[in-house]
């Protein structure tokens, strides 16, 4: 990682995601070899379905990236709503309700089934790990 941030938890979560993404990587390329040796591939119906397995992998990776970009992000002193717009400026092809859900997900998801509690109301609510 190439930045420490202050609050201890936020490091551990982002080290936690990094694991997670290197091992969904690791699992795909795993699967890749696998299905591309003759030998011991396994017979699936169409290569369609082999490229949607691949496909799932991708965009599980995808998410994961994005959620550890906003939860860096999201450090950064300020309110839920100007990191929304923080992001949408970065990220053009993101709708922002879905912008929403991803910083809900970074500061609430289970991947090392932290807590986060929220600060003030409406706008200027803000996030802060406990």
């Amino acid at each position: 990682m190439d930045k420490k941030f202050l609050i201890p938890a936020i490091n551990e979560r982002l080290e936690k995601i990094e694991a997670l993404i290197k091992s969904l990587q690791d699992e795909k390329n795993e699967l890749l070899k696998f299905l591309s040796d003759s030998n011991t591939a396994p017979t699936i119906p169409s290569l369609a379905s082999k490229e949607q397995i691949i496909n799932e992998y991708d965009a599980s990776i995808s998410w994961w990236e994005k959620t550890k970009y906003i939860l860096k992000t999201s450090n950064m002193p300020m309110s839920t709503s100007e990191v929304v717009d923080y992001v949408m400026s970065k990220e053009s092809n993101l709708d922002r309700e879905k912008v929403v859900r991803l910083i809900s997900h970074a500061l609430t998801s289970n991947v090392d089934k932290g807590r986060t509690r929220r600060i003030g109301k409406g706008r200027e609510q803000k996030f802060e790990l406990i």
